[in-house]
């Protein structure tokens, strides 16, 4: 049996054509989600952090800690008390590990500095994405996500430091 390359028309149609979209695994082979498990978004979706002042914001909510979520975040601030800037970021995770974050691009000076995971080890609850603003100027925030898997922006609003006693967190600096 040979390999076939993604961008050979016979496997995208071959795996296009039914209940599951196509994925890249790790190992670099082909392999497939059921769709009626995901909640997939591909456009891409804008909301505003009004007059954010320095601490956590949850800008968005994965649907279940069983399944990958991933996206595209860009975030970037109004010129109004500070300068704009603005940093672009791929997430991606689960509860069950494998969580990370890569910057794409970065525009000093970004006024969000941490990512971060708040997640519990369970198949039903959701895990959760905050962001920190780090300057005490208030400012309107930008918060747009494209190409989501499992991942919705939420109404973002202000949060504590401390999580849950019940959940556990995973912080990226940007």
């Amino acid at each position: 049996m040979t390999k076939q390359k993604l961008n050979e028309v016979s496997i995208i149609t071959e795996l296009g054509n039914n209940d599951y979209i196509p994925v890249i695994l790790s190992d670099g082979s082909i392999g497939r989600i059921l769709k009626s498990k995901l909640l997939l978004f591909t456009g891409a979706e804008t909301s505003i952090v009004k007059t954010a002042e320095l601490g956590w914001y949850r800008i968005a909510t994965c649907s279940m800690n069983a399944y990958i979520s991933s996206g595209i975040f860009n975030i970037g601030n109004i010129f109004n008390n500070s300068v704009s800037g603005s940093v672009c970021f791929y997430l991606s995770g689960s509860g069950y590990g494998n969580r990370s974050v890569n910057i794409i691009g970065k525009n000093e000076p970004s006024l969000i500095s941490k990512v971060r995971f708040i997640y519990k080890k369970s198949t039903a609850e959701p895990l959760f994405v905050d962001i920190y603003y780090k300057t005490s100027s208030r400012n309107d925030v930008n918060v747009s996500l494209s190409s989501a898997l499992n991942i919705r922006l939420q109404t973002p609003q202000a949060v504590s430091e401390e999580i849950p006693s019940d959940y556990s967190i995973e912080e990226f600096v940007l």
